[in-house]
Formats: C-alpha cells, sequence, structure tokens
C-alpha cells in the first residue's frame, strides 16, 4: 500500500524517476536534496550529505514531517572519476562522505520508524561494485562497501520486520544531454525499484541487478574474455 517515502537526491535522473514513480502511486515524499528543484510535491529538504550531523538533523526532519516513514530510498551519490595517483583528498573524502557514510547515518536514523511501520529500505547501488574501471577507484570502492552494508542492516532487522534491499543499476541515462540507446532510462529503473516495494510482506529482495538490455558489443568474446580479467 502507498505510504510515507524518504528518498536522497530526487531533483534528477534516478533519484527523480524513482520521485514521480512514486508519487503517481500515491506516495507522499520527503526528499533531502543539496540541490532544491522546487516543486512542492518532492517535500524538499535541502541538506548537504557530507556533513553528518546535517544529514542526520534534515532525515529526523523529514520522519517530523510525514509522521513516520514506510519506505527509505538511499539514491544519492557523487562521482569523482579521477586515477588514483592524481586524486585529491576533498575528491575521496567526498566520494566516501556521499556514496556511503550518508546512507549509514540515513539508515540509522530512520530504521527506528520502518520498525515501527514494518517498512522497506531500498538502496541504490552500482554495476560498478562488481566492474572496476581506470578512474573509479572512489566509486568502485564505496559502491562495493554498500553490499556489505546492506548485507548486515538484512540481518540486524530482518527480526524486526524490516526489509532491505540492494539495487544495483548497470549504465543508466542520467544526464539531461546523455542520449545513448545503449544505457537505460532512469523511469525503467525506477520501475524496478518499484516493483521492489510492490514486493509481498513475505518475500525479502537481497538485491536485485539491472543490465541494459542493450549494452555495447565488445569485440572479444567466448574465452577470450578472461584475458581481460
Amino acid at each position: 500500500m502507498p505510504g510515507r517515502a524518504v528518498i536522497t537526491g530526487s531533483n534528477r535522473g534516478i533519484g527523480r524517476a524513482i520521485a514521480e514513480a512514486l508519487r503517481d502511486r500515491g506516495y507522499e515524499l520527503a526528499s533531502i536534496n543539496k540541490t532544491i528543484d522546487g516543486a512542492q510535491w518532492l517535500g524538499e529538504i535541502r541538506c548537504d550529505l557530507r556533513d553528518r550531523a546535517a544529514t542526520r538533523d534534515a532525515v529526523r526532519l523529514a520522519i517530523e514531517h510525514l509522521g513516520g516513514v514506510d519506505l527509505c530510498i538511499a539514491n544519492a551519490a557523487v562521482r569523482r572519476l579521477t586515477g588514483c595517483a592524481r586524486m585529491s583528498d576533498e575528491d575521496w573524502n567526498d566520494s566516501i562522505a556521499v556514496n556511503l557514510t550518508s546512507v549509514f547515518v540515513l539508515a540509522r536514523e530512520v530504521i527506528p520508524a520502518l520498525r515501527s511501520s514494518g517498512g522497506q529500505l531500498i538502496v541504490i547501488g552500482s554495476q560498478a561494485a562488481r566492474q572496476a574501471f581506470e578512474g573509479g577507484a572512489a566509486y568502485c570502492a564505496t559502491k562495493a562497501a554498500l553490499k556489505a552494508l546492506c548485507e548486515v542492516l538484512i540481518l540486524e532487522e530482518q527480526p524486526a520486520g524490516v526489509r532491505v534491499t540492494l539495487v544495483s543499476p548497470g549504465a543508466t541515462r542520467n544526464r539531461p544531454k546523455n542520449l545513448d540507446d545503449h544505457k537505460m532510462d532512469p523511469a525503467s529503473v525506477a520501475a524496478a525499484v518499484v516493483s521492489v516495494a510492490d514486493a509481498p510482506s513475505d518475500v525479502l529482495i537481497g538485491e536485485l541487478e539491472l543490465r541494459p538490455m542493450n549494452p555495447l558489443r565488445s569485440e572479444i568474446t567466448g574465452i577470450d574474455r578472461l584475458t581481460m580479467l
């Protein structure tokens, strides 16, 4: 049943598509965003997720505004794509703060409300957790860490009736100018996220992996792919 949802990073891309899908299903939203969109239905709370105290306060305000939470979507992330030898401390620290620490703070603050409602926490990960690439040290490492965090949360919160799911999309057209047909549409990713939220209450989906149906093709095929590992 639609209810009350908290989401981070709903001002664009996958987050915006998820917010729109939830709105269309009748959810009341509280959005925690660094950049404010201005749409009243988003229920926006301005917050820089690099700031732990501000994140904590924003989550508490969102819960108070909604009068409880049935669904929480940890979506916000930054991509600092720089080689290890050239990456600044700031880029590394920002990646850890937004992609990992803010998810921990969000989970810690929202779990009591989710226990009360028998709700769900859905964390948006990435295929980058499994598929490393040059320049992806901060992004890949933080997304990989979300897998461990979610597994711990499942073990801790399943007995309390809270379902936790990691949704790991592959390449997605997250930017307005990005029209690459080899990538998934944000609305398609949102539909998959909503399907997790709609799963029967006796089902816990630990992880959902999403891949583009029309990916770029490599000239290296068959057993020769092993030379790429």
